[in-house]
């Protein structure tokens, strides 16, 4: 019998804090895109999955206390080890608490947006490419 349990029911988010236990980077990228990250995270009497492709998760370190929010996808077993398989994670910072941010109000001007300029006036005006032909042996020519 093993001595983790899952957390939450498929579909539920979940915000967990935890020690990171396993971190390892999976060689599957491709097109340039980074390669994914696979974290096992500590959680009491629970293990908490998650593999992400995010930047956050690529300057974590083994033994690191982190918190994070994902929804739950999957309840697995690992090795005779409950897990609980977390998708769509962000991490939840403490030193950057949820809060309204302090935006600059900006007030429109009374009289509207400025028209959009049909043509920059530093670029040059245009002139036709259609120059006349003045070689000699076509100037009686009809086309």
């Amino acid at each position: 019998m093993s001595r983790t349990e899952h957390l939450g029911r498929l579909g539920q988010r979940l915000t967990v804090t935890g020690r990171i236990r396993t971190l390892t980077r999976l060689d599957r990228s491709s097109n340039g895109r980074p390669d994914p990250v696979l974290i096992v995270l500590d959680v009491g009497l629970a293990r908490v999955k998650i593999v992400t492709v995010a930047s956050w998760a690529r300057q974590c370190r083994c033994g690191d206390r982190i918190t994070v929010a994902g929804t739950v996808t999957a309840h697995t077993r690992w090795h005779g080890t409950n897990q609980t398989v977390l998708a769509r994670v962000v991490q939840v910072d403490a030193r950057y608490p949820a809060t309204e941010p302090d935006w600059e109000l900006v007030n429109p001007t009374e009289s509207g947006p400025r028209p959009f300029p049909g043509r920059p006036t530093h670029w040059p005006k245009r002139t036709s490419r259609r120059r006349p032909d003045h070689r000699p042996d076509r100037q009686g020519e009809s086309r």
